[in-house]
């Protein structure tokens, strides 16, 4: 992270979004910019737990997908391949 970045992050602004992703209507970028939001509130007692937020994201991927149990495992090891 750049240092003029994490300035304004310390002074409790926030980072910026590219135009691509706010402008975007992919369901996906939505619900991450949305668990953000939620998360970038001042008053710790009004931010969500990071469950709260997991389960969020997890049910919007369930409305994205249109699976009841999607698959969220990560691989790393083969990316790219």
């Amino acid at each position: 992270i750049k240092l003029k970045h994490a300035k304004r992050i310390v002074a409790g602004k926030r980072p910026q979004i590219p135009n691509r992703i706010k402008n975007s209507n992919d369901p996906a970028y939505a619900a991450l910019l949305n668990a953000l939001d939620m998360t970038w509130k001042y008053s710790w007692k009004e931010r969500p737990s990071a469950g709260a937020i997991a389960n969020y994201l997890i049910g919007e991927l369930r409305t994205i997908t249109g699976e009841e149990t999607p698959d969220i495992r990560i691989d790393f090891l083969n990316e790219g391949s």
